[in-house]
């Protein structure tokens, strides 16, 4: 089976970088992408209330439609490559994390529609990362020529810094910085985010990937 690489889509410009590294890493690889837009139903239940009996219709189409844009960006511009989408009705990061659950790999934008602009990461990002069950791709930092580098967090020699700030450091200068995080310990799906990872996701100016492991 060809290995898959999903990103999540919301065509905000944190989620269009995704979308692009998504489809760079898919076509180093030799993966297929599919493309996963959230939406959220809320049915309501006051008798008072009126919601029109097409509302979930047409959050669904929004996000179909979403999801589709994305598709034919990564087709424009990776002719050949195997594309697909999902709308799926639920919260943002368990959706994404649980269409994820058996890829090779999940890319996320930095933040999402509506997120302050700045350098700490998004909730939602950061609570997919804590759901997500196989690498996760954090794509933060503006684009840049590659520097062909990539700092894993085994590679940091011991200085006067913390850990954390030291591989924040090293990220000015290279491509990607892979760090680990702990499998939960209950036996459910997801991540611990340790104050080391958690720091090189908050302030890093380069895409990040953390590896699960137990």
């Amino acid at each position: 089976m060809k290995p898959t690489v999903v990103v999540g889509y919301d065509r905000s410009p944190s989620a269009d970088r995704a979308l692009a590294q998504a489809g760079r890493e898919a076509a180093w690889c030799g993966a297929a992408v599919e493309v996963v837009t959230a939406f959220h139903w809320i049915a309501v239940t006051t008798p008072v209330a009126y919601v029109p009996m097409n509302v979930e219709a047409a959050l669904k189409t929004g996000a179909e439609e979403m999801a589709d844009t994305g598709v034919r960006w990564l087709r424009e511009h990776h002719p050949g490559m195997s594309v697909g989408s999902r709308a799926i009705a639920g919260a943002t990061a368990d959706v994404i994390a649980a269409a994820a659950r058996d890829a090779e790999l999940l890319v996320l934008g930095n933040r999402g529609r509506g997120g302050f602009t700045g350098l700490l990461l998004g909730s939602v990002s950061m609570r997919t990362l804590g759901f997500a069950s196989c690498p996760t791709m954090i794509v933060r930092g503006t684009p840049a020529e590659p520097a062909g580098s990539i700092v894993l967090g085994l590679d940091i020699e011991v200085t006067d810094e913390s850990p954390g700030a030291a591989l924040v450091k090293a990220g000015k200068t290279t491509d990607l910085i892979v760090a680990g995080a702990h499998r939960r310990g209950d036996g459910s799906l997801g991540m611990r985010v340790g104050p080391i990872a958690h720091a090189v996701l908050h302030h890093a100016e380069c895409p990040v990937v953390i590896v699960p492991r137990t």
